[in-house]
């Protein structure tokens, strides 16, 4: 995710996105993150512009220039038509470096002013690209957008204070999906890896009858393009690896891994569209694991992405449209399952899109799922005892049910809960998020047991302790106290 930002006071927020836009000449951003000052781009800096290729690193572009270096700047109109006509050879590698980020991803506009004459042409770079390419973009915003906007998802606020909280809850979701993401490189690295040896093998073979060194050379292409097709999947360059693994299949007619392959950049490229265009691209995803299946029954990755599809579309559908996806994609990974019964990953994605499907439930519905969601998570952690996340997930979900639940049953997913977070703890620090929960739950003991357990892996400071709200009502409190005076003196 990128975000173009004109003024933010949330500088140290880089677990979102370590990509950063911005139109302010100052340097307030490089003081805040260091990195920043040796991986910037600006005006008459472009060399610095590649970084922004390499994944996950810290990068800033200042679009208008910057402070330190007054010749970059673009303070007056002639400037920016400069700039955003592309007068120079500067200018143009600026914009095409934008345009390209606008492409390849989900940006979120904070902070900016929408009448500004600089922000407008931005704006209108994006619109129009977005009428080739369709991305989701997002906008936070105190007011509804006018109709030159509406090609932006407006995120709608009624105070500046509530940023923060949005910023942390995109960064829990990116983290879920992280996650998800991990996996998937893993089998991609893995894929690539297994085809390079194929195709080698393949190439050291010659036959002396025409038809099969035709055979072998066919193979060996359709195995090239699977591959190519893998590599810009890796790199999330969805509509490229489409094409090849198309390719693949053209040339290898029963090529499971390659529709299954194909299917997978559908449904990941749907992610980043709108309504209509993610239904369409979902729908050719599911026919595409179809067609993996029957080639190959007990093909359960092919189920498996066919189930995570089918979650994926039914978050955009309502009521019983939902209800009967979310069913449908259980089916699948029942059956992925059924052949291979050790795949965690099918069980925690189970668990997450029941969550999903608890909005908007009541009553004794609500109790049943939650109870499935508990299943779900405990096969997980059956199968991997160190799945920080799910362990994580598993003591909410046991949170929530004893909150329903009454007497010796709710005193027992409460113990539970308390149980899960502390192993969760213990493969991963997360000791101040859950810090603040018990806090929030107004359970002392438990709150500073995890407060203390925070500040002991490093995971928080004293200092931002002492200036989070969340804990202004312990600040008199001796035993906070205690433990923030024992960590001052370490420090």
């Amino acid at each position: 995710m990128s975000l173009i930002i004109r003024t933010l006071s949330l500088y140290r927020k880089f677990d979102l996105c370590p990509k950063i836009i911005t139109t302010n000449y100052d340097t307030a951003f490089e003081e805040a993150v260091p990195k920043l000052r040796r991986n910037k781009a600006y005006k008459g800096r472009n060399y610095e512009l590649m970084k922004h290729k390499e994944k996950d690193a810290i990068f800033l572009i200042k679009l208008h220039g910057c402070a330190e270096d007054a010749d970059s700047m673009v303070l007056l109109p002639s400037d920016y038509v400069n700039l955003y006509s592309k007068k120079d050879n500067d200018a143009e590698r600026l914009i095409f470096v934008l345009e390209n980020i606008i492409i390849n991803n989900t940006i979120l506009f904070l902070g900016i002013g929408l009448g500004d004459f600089q922000i407008k042409n931005i704006l209108k770079k994006i619109e129009n690209l977005q009428g080739k390419f369709n991305q989701k973009h997002f906008i936070i915003t105190l007011k509804p957008l006018d109709s030159s906007l509406s090609f932006l998802e407006p995120i709608l606020i009624s105070d500046y204070r509530q940023i923060e909280n949005i910023i942390d809850n995109l960064i829990e979701i990116k983290r879920e999906a992280e996650e998800n993401e991990q996996l998937e490189v893993k089998k991609h690295e893995k894929g690539i890896e297994v085809t390079t040896k194929k195709i080698e093998e393949l190439s050291k073979q010659s036959f002396s009858d025409e038809c099969n060194e035709a055979k072998r050379l066919l193979e060996r292409e359709a195995l090239k393009y699977y591959r190519k097709g893998l590599k810009y999947s890796l790199t999330k360059q969805f509509a490229l690896a489409m094409e090849e693994y198309k390719q693949a299949i053209e040339l290898k007619k029963y090529y499971h891994e390659a529709f299954n392959g194909y299917g997978f950049a559908l449904a990941s490229l749907a992610k980043t569209k709108k309504e209509n265009e993610m239904a369409i691209l979902c729908y050719q995803a599911f026919e595409n694991f179809e067609k993996a299946i029957e080639i190959k029954p007990d093909f359960y990755d092919a189920y498996f992405n066919w189930g995570n599809s089918l979650v994926i579309l039914a978050q955009i559908k309502e009521d019983k449209d939902a209800d009967m996806l979310y069913n449908t994609a259980f089916e699948k990974y029942k059956k992925a399952i059924v052949i291979k019964p050790d795949f965690h990953e099918v069980y925690y994605n189970w668990g997450n899109a029941l969550i999903t499907l608890l909005e908007g439930k009541e009553g004794k519905e609500v109790e049943k799922l939650y109870e499935q969601v508990i299943n779900m998570y405990k096969k997980v952690v059956e199968i991997k005892p160190d799945f920080s996340e799910a362990l994580m997930k598993l003591g909410l979900a046991s949170y929530a049910l004893a909150e329903i639940k009454q007497d010796k049953d709710a005193e027992d997913l409460y113990n539970q809960t308390f149980e899960n977070f502390k192993q969760a703890i213990k493969y991963e620090n997360n000791a101040y998020k859950f810090a603040g929960f018990y806090k929030l739950e107004k359970e002392k003991d438990k709150a500073l047991f995890f407060l203390d357990k925070s500040l002991s892996n490093n995971e928080v400071e004293v200092e931002f302790v002492e200036k989070d709200d969340a804990w202004k009502d312990y600040r008199n409190d001796k035993d906070f106290i205690e433990i923030l005076n024992k960590y001052r003196t370490k420090h």
